[in-house]
């Protein structure tokens, strides 16, 4: 039989996207018509309830926007006001800053591999069914997120909105000994991680090649998480305070999620696009894990999205606090 057939997917609820979501698709003749992602979280007018609030309650406050990525709220609310202060936190803070930083992202991308996409990947309807066949798999995602929460937790007194963070550095600095604790089982989950990598690998995605502008900070000296340039593959090199020089945030009338444009085209952020921009600056260990698999970065298959938030996973696990 030949031909094409035209046809209408319509799925009312995405439960594993930021805030709620659905999915309308048409096809016809065989070409895609019409996609929307329909995000429609309600707005919470962040930007407007912390006026006239003293910059620390700011940083806090801003963690409550996300359960999953306070963090990054709270680094970048803190650096606005720095920069605004002509505050200079000093080496000491900046690497704290970068390693509870780093917290954020092991636990929010071992959450992410182990509990959001490889059940669909794999073909299960969530991680329970999932755990039933690959147990280990389960065990070593949530030890990772666990260890990602305590490294939160050891400057933001609690992993989930911490309230750590303050204009000039931390309201408390973490003890040696907890320090030293940590700074073990960040050790011991190494060779987790440098599996977790071969895993990703391993598993059969589909090669969807397409092409896309990666945008992402790059930092002169490392992978850069905390601090850098905002640059691209296709020439952008700005300072953070140029954002609105080249970047265009709208609104479209099927979500109320945010739709943002770079010189009034589509771009792409989160690991994929880093991995892409910063992949010279990997650690020669975690370089050489993901050399092992056989798959070369910049990669423009977006399936490779979830093997590159398991090499930022082992690249983090080899941040050091205070170095001996």
């Amino acid at each position: 039989m030949s031909g094409h057939r035209d046809i209408r997917i319509e799925v009312p609820v995405l439960a594993r996207v930021e805030g709620e979501g659905a999915l309308e698709l048409d096809i016809e003749q065989g070409r895609i018509s019409r996609l929307q992602l329909r995000i429609f979280e309600p707005p919470r007018f962040f930007e407007k309830f912390v006026e006239g609030h003293p910059p620390d309650e700011v940083i806090d406050m801003v963690a409550r926007i996300c359960g999953i990525c306070p963090v990054a709220y709270q680094m970048t609310a803190v650096q606005a006001f720095e920069r605004l202060f002509a505050v200079d936190p000093g080496p000491w803070v900046r690497a704290m800053r970068r390693v509870m930083y780093c917290g954020e992202w092991l636990q929010s991308h071992a959450l992410h591999i182990h509990l959001l996409a490889a059940p669909d990947f794999l073909g299960f309807n969530n991680v329970l069914e999932m755990a039933e066949h690959y147990p280990d798999e389960v065990r070593r995602g949530l030890g990772l997120q666990t260890l990602g929460n305590d490294l939160i937790a050891l400057f933001g007194a609690r992993s989930v909105h911490p309230v750590g963070v303050r204009v000039g550095g931390f309201h408390h600095a973490p003890s040696t000994a907890e320090v030293d604790a940590i700074r073990g089982r960040l050790d011991a989950a190494l060779p987790q991680a440098e599996a977790l990598i071969g895993w990703c690998a391993s598993l059969d995605l589909l090669d969807d090649r397409q092409a896309f502008v990666s945008v992402a900070l790059r930092h002169p000296d490392e992978y850069a998480i905390y601090a850098g340039r905002l640059v691209s593959d296709q020439g952008l090199d700005i300072d953070s305070s140029e954002w609105d020089d080249r970047f265009r945030e709208i609104h479209r009338p099927h979500s109320t999620a945010l739709h943002a444009e770079l010189d009034g085209g589509p771009y792409l952020v989160g690991p994929l696009a880093r991995l892409n921009l910063n992949r010279e600056r990997l650690p020669s260990a975690t370089a050489r894990a993901l050399a092992a698999t056989g798959i070369g970065f910049p990669s423009d298959n977006m399936f490779h999205s979830m093997l590159a938030r398991a090499v930022e996973l082992h690249m983090v696990l080899l941040t050091r606090i205070f170095h001996k």
